[in-house]
């Protein structure tokens, strides 16, 4: 019985050594891609301020095309709102709301998943060279939630692929008119 306490005892001092290291550990999450395409800011900017044109390059609606997807208010710009409904536990539910708009420069969105702090997804597009640089982010903050500061460490690596492929996509559909 005594090897049962001392386990237990251990555990606990694991579980507690974790949640306070936690605190050290940064509380903003971020993941952040970029591309340069081959056109200006304004042929982009169409495929970005819209959440019915992000879908149509988006690595997200791929992941389960039985997802209920909802688009509500204005088709484009600020207020624009999409909400989906999904089986699939990597998609869950959530909703995205535009926020801030600055025409062919910036798109922010809030965006909500299921149980998950409210987070924030951004595009940013700047001249370099004769095309335009992309960077599409990720952020929201941990707070003091120790379990979502541990997951913070991944996340990068998480987002990034699929953010690499919506880029990609992006290119292709700015470039040939087709995301594939």
């Amino acid at each position: 019985m005594t090897w049962m306490i001392r386990a237990l005892a251990g555990l606990a001092a694991l579980v507690a050594t974790l949640a306070l290291a936690s605190f050290a550990l940064p509380h903003r999450i971020e993941a952040s891609r970029s591309i340069v395409i081959n056109a200006q800011a304004d042929q982009i900017f169409p495929h970005l301020d819209s959440h019915l044109a992000v879908s149509e390059w988006s690595p997200w609606i791929d992941r389960n095309p039985d997802a209920r997807i909802r688009f509500e208010g204005p088709t484009s710009g600020v207020g624009a709102r999409m909400s989906w409904i999904s089986d699939d536990p990597n998609l869950g539910d959530g909703a995205q709301v535009i926020t801030s708009i600055t025409d062919n420069q910036w798109v922010a969105r809030s965006v909500e998943y299921g149980d998950w702090d409210l987070a924030t997804a951004s595009f940013l597009l700047e001249s370099e060279g004769g095309g335009t640089r992309v960077t599409w982010s990720f952020s929201t903050d941990a707070g003091f939630n120790p379990v979502s500061r541990w997951i913070g460490l991944v996340v990068d690596d998480w987002v990034a692929a699929e953010l690499d492929l919506g880029l990609a996509r992006l290119k292709r559909m700015v470039e040939t008119g087709s995301p594939d």
